[in-house]
């Protein structure tokens, strides 16, 4: 069996080989660059995880000063009752006021 390179013209080689040099390059750049990329994407991926970390954390803080609707509600009713309660209280008294106003008038000499 004959030997390539004598089978292959020496111009024939030496295309080849900067052919292959070429390709060679090529991956190179191909992997040094997807490399950057998944560094790239990894880090904006912590970012990210990080933003949600944050944004989970302040939720979390919120949530504690925050009440339930029905606890809400049975507060508010509550209160409301409580201010009926006063409401008529203020009503009364200053219906009271003015009896005794209109009372002291008339009464007075």
């Amino acid at each position: 069996m004959a030997d390539c390179k004598q089978i292959l013209s020496i111009n024939c080689i030496e295309y080849f080989d900067s052919k292959f040099a070429e390709l060679e390059k090529r991956l190179e750049l191909r992997d040094k660059l997807s490399q950057q990329a998944l560094k790239l994407a990894a880090d904006n991926l912590e970012k990210h995880l990080n933003d949600l970390n944050n944004a989970k954390a302040e939720l979390a803080r919120l949530q504690v000063s925050f009440i339930s609707k029905n606890e809400y509600e049975a507060r508010h009713d509550s209160i409301m009752k409580d201010m009926s309660w006063l409401t008529k209280t203020v009503y009364i008294g200053m219906g009271v006021l003015l009896v005794i106003e209109i009372v002291w008038k008339y009464l007075k000499p």
